[in-house]
This record gives C-alpha cells, structure tokens and sequence, in this order.
C-alpha cells in the first residue's frame, strides 16, 4: 500500500516537471539573445552632427581656405561645440598651428586666428630632455668615443683624466721657482740695467755706484737660477746643492666622473636649412646602399649627363667629432670646466639591461693605484740591459698598417 502511494508521488512530481519545462522553454528561447531584436523590428537611428576636417595636409603657419576643408558627419554625443566646428565659415581664413594631416578633425587647438602670431616652435631634441636636465656636448675621437659605437638613448660613464703639477701658491707658478741675489742699498757693484747710472765694468758688466733701494738679479740665469734644495754627500759627508735634472713631471689621475648619462646625438645637429635640403633630396633618387662617399647618382650602365651631375651632389662622410649629453645644470658646468682646462674625456657604454645594470662605485686610478692594485712591481736595477735601449714605447709597425701602392692606370 505504501509503496503504491510513492509511485503516486513520483509520477505528479514528473507531470508538474515536464509542465514547467514546456512553460519556461519557450520564454528562455526568446529573451536569450537579448542583442537580436524581433524579426521586424527597426534600429534607433543614432543622432549625427557635421564636423570639419582637413581634405589636404596642410602646413604650419598655412592660412585654411575652403578647398583645403570639408565635413563629415560624427555622432552627436561626440561633438563638442565649445572645440569643434560644424561650419566651413567658422574655419576659412584661419592658421595652422602645427603641420596637419589629411582627414584630421579641426578643433581650436590646432588653429590660431588672422591676427595671432605662430608661436615659437622650439627643437624635437628639446622634447626628449627631462625636467630639470640639459644637453652640453663635448668633443670626442674614435679612441674616446667607443669607436663610435653610441647612439641616441644609449647610456654612457665619462671618465676624466687630468694632469696636475706643485705650483708656488702665491706665484701660481710651476715649481721649481728660480732664485736671485739681492742687492743692498749703498756703495755697491750691481748688474747694469736700463736706465743705470755710474761706471759700468765692461769684462764683468757691472756698474759701481750707488743704489737707494733693495734689488733683485738673477746672478746667473738658465739652470744655476732654479731653486734646489741642500743634500749630505753620505760617504764625504759634504754638503752640496742638487738641482732638479729636468721641468716638473705632472702626475696623471684617471675617474669616472659622471655615470649613467644618456645620449642625445652623435655628431652635428642639422639646421633648419638642412633639414629643408634634406627633405627636398628626399625626394630625388638616393644612392645606392653601401656606396662609397663621394659617389653620384646615375642610371646604372650610363654615364651621368650634365643634368645628373648638376640635381646630384656629391657627399663625403666624415666620422663625427662631437657628441651631445643629457646631465644635470651642475654637470654641465663642470663638463665646461674640463674642456677649457685641458682634461680628457672618454665614454665607456653601459648595457642596455636594465636588470643587474647598477652603477658600481670605482676608484680613481694613479700611479700609485695601478701598481699597489696589479701587484706591479718596481724593476730591480740589474748589472746587464737590452741592446739598443728602450727610452720610449713605439708601437711595432705591422704590414697591413702600410697603404697599398696605388694601382698604374
């Protein structure tokens, strides 16, 4: 009996749940791509405004006519009136402020009246230097310059190397100074000068006579004049005086002084008239790649004419010889600082990494460094040497360092 009732139940559990499925089947069909509209049914038309365009590239500073404009249709909700413009009127007989492509909307960002003036454009270089930094350059060589190996955005070190010398504090003078006597006022024999009065010593040049102030004389002049310094002979024990056998040696100091400085040109920046030059031979037919310099442009298996060798010009490429920096308004100055002090610059590029890429702090290097550091040991004085003596280090002349003989035409 019990189980009957469960088979009762079941089977108007199954009714009510095919009767549900067919109920909400159809409704879930239809509401389900809320994105399809019912057959028949039209789209809302999307209210649409006239806006202005340029119908032809136009340049900076060029005064807008008509035929240099048109319009074009944008939604409504895209339009602003107070920057946009739905009139030709509205535009004709205005200036471009910057160079402008075809098809660019026209708003009054780009577009300066009759009677404002174009302002004052200023460099792309300019663009790319960040607050608070400015460009200096310096001049460079092969040897200095990575063998021209940077380029623009390539990071750099610079590396400063000086030479310095004693100077006398109060002359400001190289070292050793040069000595003279002194002459006491009154009945002497002192050098003749211009301007002396008294009997003048023809064999010794010196005049008797008497003098009311203090003089001063180089009493020998050349080597005997320089100051030298008093020395203990250690096996006579004599006194004698040493002078020094040649000038002062100035002593060489090598550091990076600057690190992680970006480069923003090799070589000259191009003038407003090159960069005219450049864009009218833009136009021309170029050489071809990997032509050497000073080669002309011609048809292939002709001679130039005179119209080619007249529209074509020759070029010659000479490496660069300067090379522009992004650094601080402080090391610029001490950049200036260097170059009229006689300083030598060289760069060294950094990786392009940016991970593991830190700047490791380094010492400056002197002759003292150098030896303590490489374990460089002084040479004992021996009793033989090399035959013929080596006063100076020439480096060997190979055979491909020799140009070629120029070939008999």
């Amino acid at each position: 009996m019990r189980r009957g009732r469960i088979f009762l139940l079941l089977g108007v559990l199954l009714i009510v749940i095919l009767i549900a499925v067919a109920v909400l089947l159809p409704r879930l069909t239809i509401g389900g791509g809320q994105g399809t509209p019912p057959a028949g049914a039209v789209p809302t038309p999307v209210p649409q405004k006239s806006a202005v365009v340029l119908a032809q590239p136009v340049k900076r500073g060029d005064v807008l006519t008509e035929n240099m404009l048109t319009t074009i249709m944008v939604p409504e909700e895209t339009f602003i009136a107070d920057t946009m413009f739905d009139d030709l009127a509205l535009v004709v007989g205005t200036k471009a402020k910057f160079d402008l492509d075809a098809g660019m909307l026209l708003t009054k960002a780009v577009l300066l009246t009759s009677d404002q003036a174009l302002p004052l454009a200023g460099s792309d270089s300019a663009l790319v230097i960040p607050p608070g930094k400015v460009a200096v350059s310096i001049p460079i060589s092969r040897l200095s310059a990575v063998s021209y190996a940077p380029r623009r955005g390539d990071h750099v070190d610079i590396i400063a190397t000086l030479l310095l010398v004693d100077l006398d504090q109060d002359f400001q003078s190289v070292l050793p100074d040069l000595t003279a006597g002194v002459v006491s006022p009154g009945n002497v024999e002192y050098q003749a000068q211009a301007g002396s009065a008294g009997e003048v010593d023809n064999s010794t040049g010196l005049i008797k006579g008497t003098t009311a102030n203090l003089a001063a004389q180089i009493v020998g002049g050349g080597r005997s004049a320089i100051l030298g310094r008093t020395e203990i002979d250690p096996v006579l024990g004599q006194p004698f005086y040493v002078l020094p056998s040649e000038s002062q040696r100035p002593r060489m100091v090598s550091q990076a002084i600057m690190r992680d400085v970006i480069v923003l040109k090799v070589g000259n920046f191009l003038t407003e008239e090159e960069e005219q030059a450049q864009a009218n031979n833009a136009q021309n037919v170029a050489a071809p790649a990997g032509a050497e310099p000073g080669t002309t442009v011609g048809t292939p298996g002709q001679e130039p004419t005179a119209t080619d060798q007249q529209t074509t010009q020759q070029t010659v490429v000479r490496p660069p010889d300067i090379i522009t920096l992004i650094v601080s308004p402080q090391d610029a100055v001490t950049l200036n600082f260097l170059i009229y002090g006689g300083a030598e610059l060289t760069l060294a590029l950094r990786s392009a990494a940016t991970e593991n890429n830190d700047i490791i702090p380094t010492q400056p290097v002197t002759l003292q460094y150098f030896m303590d550091t490489y374990n460089v040991p002084v040479p004992a004085r021996q009793p033989y040497g090399m035959e013929p003596s080596v006063d100076e280090l020439l480096a060997p002349e190979l055979p491909n360092d020799k140009p070629l003989p120029t070939p008999a035409p």
